[in-house]
């Protein structure tokens, strides 16, 4: 992961612990690396959803 621009605009991300790509982590780190940074973010992890909270599925 490169470094955060001066100018990086806000952040949100929104991931679940049960992703199958195990993103979480990444958005973890991010959300870290952001955050030292002291730019605005925010993070939402939840713990069912799986990888795109089945977006474009019929249910």
């Amino acid at each position: 992961m490169g470094n955060v621009a001066e100018d990086a605009p806000p952040m949100f991300i929104v991931a679940a612990s049960n992703d199958r790509l195990s993103l979480q982590r990444h958005s973890i780190d991010l959300f870290n690396k952001w955050n030292s940074t002291k730019h605005s973010m925010e993070l939402h992890l939840y713990a069912e959803g799986g990888h795109g909270f089945a977006f474009g599925y019929n249910t």
